[in-house]
């Protein structure tokens, strides 16, 4: 066996936070544990290929590969705090690409400063880079872009952008970002003398006064804030918590939500009764998930809509049923045929993989995060998927023996749940017999992936 490069570990990081090829579905991936798995991008960085970590840093970011940006932020911050300059210098200038959300830049902000420790005050190269962010072309162009984002996302990670602003020594380098860039600063009072005889800056000023409007409106004000959300497509993190028990303000909301939230909020939805049988919300609901070229442009993932067709199709959410809902069954049905289209905007996977999902009796437990859900329902989704989205997979059940499982390109869901369905108990189950199976047979694959719920393995 090849021993693994640091360019391979730096991989695993990026994706799920850990060299080891170990990913455990708890906390124990977390940030708090995040630092010892960097070891390979330090090596990487001392040998002169700290540009090439940053590159792929940058490469999986833009491609939105990662399940999610936390590592991808982490080393990106550790790259522009280390000592080598050029690996500094390339961070930061992939700071704008790498960063595409408020969230991430204050998310990379607070790792950044966990990096420099005691230091007070930023350096100037970081002061440059966040300064460039809020000048960045495109907001440059339109200042509605910055204006939407900005309010959207005001503070994370203990950081506002009033804070940022202030840290960066940011100087707007235009008119539009100057709009912007004052009003996050210090608020609409920042922005009222500025001139509006532009165009851009005129529509952005009647997006911040409808706001303020909205910010400013009482839970009786419902009929201004559904105007406000039609007029200017506010988002429900613009509104007043108070306003979003309305039926009507998401009724409005179901218009100009992105189709992420769309998917996030259908639950409460059908508890406002608001997809019901026959009316225009639910027509407008089903025609957004029946565009397979929507969801491929918000890059949804299929997982994404099978976790949310799962959840909906309960009728409710969470251990304690917190939120309870009558299920449209065509909005359920439409979510199952999304899950099944969104393979095709999948690139496939060209490795050879094979799948081993543990038949122990832990497997029965919930999944982390999935209440209920099983460990092996989750695995057998899993398996499932690997097998639509790879060219050349293998599918192995590990009981007290293996049994290989054939998923062919047309099985369901539901069929690939009945081949995994074997008699036969199994209160421990071997992590090495996929590894023996794949040798005894002379299989050759490029990954070994293997689904437990057993911390034993650990």
């Amino acid at each position: 066996m090849e021993p693994v490069t640091d360019i391979e570990l730096v991989n695993r990081f990026l994706f799920y936070g850990r060299e080891d090829g170990a990913y455990f579905a708890t906390v124990t991936n977390g940030n708090n544990q995040i630092e010892k798995h960097t070891a390979s991008i330090n090596r990487l960085i001392r040998g002169g290929k700290g540009r090439e970590v940053v590159g792929l840093i940058k490469q999986i970011s833009i491609e939105g590969r990662a399940p999610k940006q936390g590592p991808l932020l982490y080393a990106l911050a550790l790259c522009a705090r280390c000592d080598d300059k050029l690996t500094k210098i390339a961070a930061y200038q992939s700071l704008i690409e790498v960063c595409r959300l408020p969230t991430h830049l204050f998310q990379f902000i607070k790792y950044a400063e966990e990096f420099s420790g005691e230091t007070s005050g930023w350096g100037r190269a970081q002061r440059k880079a966040v300064s460039h962010w809020y000048n960045q072309p495109s907001f440059q162009k339109n200042p509605m872009k910055l204006l939407r984002l900005g309010s959207k996302y005001r503070r994370r990670h203990t950081f506002s952008h009033q804070d940022v602003i202030r840290l960066g020594h940011v100087k707007p380098d235009g008119p539009h970002s100057a709009f912007a860039i004052r009003y996050l600063a210090k608020g609409k009072e920042n922005v009222d003398d500025i001139d509006t005889s532009d165009g851009m800056i005129s529509n952005a000023y009647l997006f911040v006064l409808a706001l303020e409007k909205a910010k400013n409106c009482s839970p009786n004000d419902t009929s201004l804030l559904c105007q406000l959300i039609k007029d200017h497509e506010l988002s429900h993190q613009h509104l007043p918590t108070t306003s979003l028990t309305s039926a009507e303000v998401w009724r409005s909301l179901i218009y100009t939500m992105p189709i992420t939230a769309l998917i996030r909020h259908l639950g409460k939805l059908s508890k406002l009764h608001l997809l019901e049988n026959g009316s225009m919300e639910e027509a407008h609901v089903i025609g957004r998930l029946e565009n397979v070229q929507n969801l491929r442009f918000a890059r949804i993932h299929p997982f994404t809509l099978l976790t949310a067709w799962n959840s909906y199709r309960r009728g409710h959410s969470g251990p304690y049923k917190r939120l309870i809902w009558t299920v449209n069954h065509k909005i359920a049905d439409v979510l199952e045929t999304a899950f099944y289209k969104s393979f095709a905007s999948v690139e496939p996977i060209k490795k050879r993989i094979l799948i081993a999902v543990d038949g122990s009796e832990a497997m029965m437990q919930p999944a982390n995060g999935m209440n209920e859900v099983s460990a092996r329902s989750t695995a057998v989704a899993m398996a499932f998927i690997f097998a639509k989205m790879a060219d050349n997979t293998e599918v192995v059940l590990v009981k007290d023996q293996l049994y290989p499982i054939n998923l062919d390109q047309s099985d369901t869901l539901e069929d690939a749940s009945q081949k995994f369905s074997i008699n036969g108990t199994c209160d421990y189950c071997d992590p090495c017999k996929p590894i023996n199976w794949a040798r005894e047979n002379k299989m050759k694959f490029d990954a070994i992936v293997f689904f437990t719920a057993s911390l034993a393995f650990k």
